[in-house]
């Protein structure tokens, strides 16, 4: 569960964390699918996401933690992860790009959201 509303687009900052940005998803898509390992939504506090990689728990921030719930949800909690772009696929088509999440470890302290086009 959250205490963060789903549907919360629209924001234009372009670092972990919120809004993916295109060369980076370009990059991850341009290697070897393989490269993604599966992992499983566990659930989110804020804007906090709790993964399950194997036996490890991992926790990322996403401003946007509603709505990966939500897809995750639709499309079970099984997704996939680029670890060295830190982006998360929810979709099995990780070409939809209205699936892929930016990613911030939760240790780190998040960017505040700006309006715009996101």
């Amino acid at each position: 569960m959250t205490d963060r509303p789903a549907g919360r687009q629209g924001c234009a900052v372009r670092v972990a964390g919120h809004a993916v940005h295109p060369t980076r998803l370009r990059r991850c898509l341009d290697r070897p699918a393989a490269t993604r390992v599966p992992v499983v939504v566990l659930g989110a506090v804020g804007d906090v996401v709790t993964l399950a990689c194997g036996a490890e728990l991992r926790r990322y921030r996403n401003h946007d933690s509603g709505r990966l719930l939500s897809l995750a949800a639709g499309a079970g909690p099984r997704v996939l992860l680029d670890e060295r772009y830190a982006l998360l696929f929810v979709r099995t088509g990780p070409r939809d790009a209205g699936s892929v999440f930016s990613l911030q470890p939760a240790d780190h302290l998040p960017h505040p959201c700006a309006p715009g086009g996101g």
